[in-house]
């Protein structure tokens, strides 16, 4: 799955994909917890995610970081939380590391170890990135441990489910990919 994109076409591609990214993010569920919301779900992952895959660790993190600022820019909630960016730009950049690490299993022909890097590549910065947003949320909003605990299992419960989603429309997205734009739609 490698196609050789010139560095304008990384641009342009990724741009596109944060736009898209942004507008669907603002089709957002938004859970409060002491009047304050502390957990955001939104369906942009997966594009995110996917400039990480084709692109690498840099744009892979460059892109959730800026819509991430552009986001809190364009439409806040809440107060902005540089931190919390930092957090994306770590998970888009450790997602597009683990998936190039992984990349001797994947050239195989077998879809198995295509589906397990993804889901290795897209679950382990997930819940990283789960753990480190509810740090922060503790620092910032100086929770007592018990509100911290309850808040971290649910942010975990919550990044179970959405990695799933991530990685079923993120195979759906690839599998496309791979026909239309690595193979020039033959097959």
């Amino acid at each position: 799955m490698q196609k050789k994109f010139s560095q304008t076409d990384k641009i342009v591609i990724s741009a596109i994909f944060l736009a898209m990214a942004l507008i669907i993010g603002r089709f957002r569920i938004v859970v409060p917890y002491a009047g304050v919301p502390f957990l955001k779900i939104t369906f942009s992952g997966p594009l995110y995610k996917f400039i990480a895959i084709i692109f690498g660790p840099v744009y892979g993190g460059i892109i959730p970081a800026l819509a991430d600022f552009i986001g809190a820019t364009i439409d806040p909630i809440g107060n902005y939380i540089w931190m919390f960016t930092a957090v994306a730009f770590i998970k888009g950049f450790l997602i597009g590391l683990i998936w190039k690490c992984t990349e001797k299993f994947r050239n195989n022909d077998n879809k198995l170890w295509f589906y397990i890097a993804l889901i290795i590549s897209v679950s382990i910065p997930d819940f990283i990135s789960s753990v480190l947003n509810t740090f922060i949320m503790k620092l910032y909003l100086l929770l007592p441990e018990k509100s911290f605990f309850i808040i971290l299992i649910s942010r975990l419960c919550k990044e179970f489910f959405m990695t799933i989603f991530n990685i079923i429309i993120l195979a759906i997205i690839i599998n496309v990919y791979e026909k239309i734009i690595v193979r020039g739609g033959s097959q």
